[in-house]
């Protein structure tokens, strides 16, 4: 476990180090595109596999972990395809520019790499794993420092994303290799139907989580332009680095810890008020320093002209507080097995911010209300998903 959250503590600071550079020099419109493709690429990319990836380490043997890695890859290479004659279509129609055609490449290397990565956590080589993100990190920040930076090829930004995940993916290769040896259609296709429930139940409630967290900055983008939805990229990715690497880490000692409980008590609330508590305390601490100094914290860091992004924090603060809550209380719903009653609340969240985002283009028609009504209607949801897990805690529904 330390291997792990070290190697993702660094792999996530690494594109942090240069990301004040990237914006400092491709500015707010050319920044804004290039988060629109990055979220394009991380939604796409994580879900072109169907979460067939996912059913690698649930795999009863080794041999059918080896053939959902290799029918991933078959999945991957008809999803480029998709992808690409969709790309082409839209910059046919001149909806965009000729740099998206790397996307679907980009999309196929991660989801590759993803893959791959999983297969490696089944075997339970950790340092490799671990090792694998600080490379996939490290050389996407010095791709995009060169490009950017060094020669001034603002495109560049985009070609670091894939080099970063082929690199990454070579070096899982060369320490965990694979062969193409008894991989034939006839397995494929029986290994597909022994896993379809990963497609078939996981897929579609992955689908929405994704299609409603990163709604908003889609909204923003077509509604006011690429540069809002940079504000707006900037202001999430930044405070979200506290529940990516404390909220967490919280989680993973959270699970071993309810676990712990159930076999004892039969239940897991007495860690779950626990962990929840301290969480909240730590994030209205945390959340509200960065309110106070978003404003200078943004100059000093991205340069002048983010003070749009430092604004968009400070009106996001409510759903950031109860976000860090729920990331490491969130694996209780798994724990109770309350799946379907998680799929139900990933609906409720879709519609409610759907419906709260078209009530704000409706009614007041400006960047900042679609940031406010993101803000409440994502918090509203976040907070019945720390009811729902309180809930699920109770001896009697476990």
């Amino acid at each position: 476990m330390v291997k792990l959250v070290t190697g993702t503590v660094i792999a996530q600071l690494l594109p942090f180090l240069v990301l004040p550079l990237l914006t400092r020099t491709m500015g707010a419109e050319s920044f804004g595109v290039y988060s629109l493709f990055f979220t394009t690429m991380i939604m796409l990319g994580t879900l072109s596999a169907f979460r067939f990836d996912h059913a690698i380490n649930a795999a009863k043997t080794a041999l059918h972990s080896k053939l959902i890695f290799f029918l991933c890859i078959v999945i991957n290479i008809f999803a480029l395809i998709v992808i690409l004659l969709c790309i082409l279509l839209a910059i046919g129609l001149d909806y965009l520019s000729n740099i998206w055609l790397i996307l679907p490449f980009t999309v196929f290397s991660m989801s590759i790499n993803q893959s791959y990565y999983l297969y490696v956590n089944s075997t339970g080589a950790f340092g490799v794993m671990s090792r694998s993100r600080i490379i996939n990190s490290g050389v996407c920040a010095l791709s995009q420092y060169y490009f950017v930076i060094v020669i001034n090829y603002q495109d560049g930004v985009f070609w670091g994303l894939l080099i970063g995940f082929v690199i990454s993916t070579f070096y899982l290769y060369v320490r965990i290799p694979l062969s193409k040896k008894g991989i034939t259609s006839a397995r494929l296709i029986f290994i597909f139907k022994r896993y379809v429930d990963y497609p078939r139940l996981v897929f579609p409630g992955s689908f929405v989580n994704f299609v409603t967290v990163y709604m908003p900055i889609y909204v923003v983008s077509f509604l006011f332009g690429a540069a809002q939805a940079g504000y707006y990229s900037l202001a999430i990715r930044v405070a979200g680095v506290p529940t990516s690497l404390v909220g967490r880490s919280i989680g993973e000692v959270y699970r071993v810890r309810a676990n712990e409980e159930i076999k004892e008590k039969g239940n897991f609330k007495n860690i779950f008020m626990k962990v929840a508590s301290a969480s909240l305390l730590i994030s209205v601490i945390g959340f509200s320093i960065l309110f106070i100094f978003s404003l200078p914290l943004f100059e000093l860091v991205f340069g002048e002209g983010w003070d749009e992004a430092a604004y968009y924090v400070q009106l996001l603060i409510p759903m950031f507080i109860l976000q860090f809550v729920t990331a490491p209380i969130g694996y209780s719903l798994m724990l109770a097995n309350w799946q379907k009653q998680e799929f139900y609340w990933q609906i409720f969240r879709f519609v409610f911010v759907s419906a709260s985002l078209l009530c704000s283009f409706v009614l007041i028609k400006t960047s900042e209300s679609i940031v406010v009504f993101a803000s409440l209607s994502l918090s509203f949801s976040f907070l019945v998903y720390i009811l729902l897990c309180y809930k699920c805690t109770d001896a009697e529904r476990i």
